[in-house]
């Protein structure tokens, strides 16, 4: 192999590694989110019979999800029931979260 091809194709590659573990973590980000925002729609109109209006994604770290949901419904939810949302969102994600 002469020496340029080998030069080339080692620039090929540190180029192309980086590229691929970002793809790889950027995919992985959007499945998380896609993932979360059909709970969330699940749950809210399964336990508050309301409509999804948007879910930010306020925090995602090693202590838990902190979530901001917008709802549209005929009466404000109860402390309970959102107590409950609360408690069923984090029950179908395993993991701790805040709303």
């Amino acid at each position: 192999l002469p020496r340029e091809a080998f030069i080339s194709a080692t620039l090929v590659l540190l180029v192309t590694v980086p590229l691929v573990i970002s793809t790889l973590r950027f995919v992985d980000q959007a499945r998380r989110q896609r993932d979360i925002q059909v709970v969330v729609a699940d749950e809210v109109l399964r336990g508050l019979a309301a409509q999804l209006v948007t879910v930010d994604i306020i925090a995602d770290n090693a202590t838990g999800l902190q979530l901001e949901v917008t709802v549209r419904t005929g009466q404000p939810p109860g402390y309970a029931a959102v107590v409950a949302l609360q408690a069923a969102i984090a029950g179908r994600l395993q993991r701790a979260v805040a709303l």
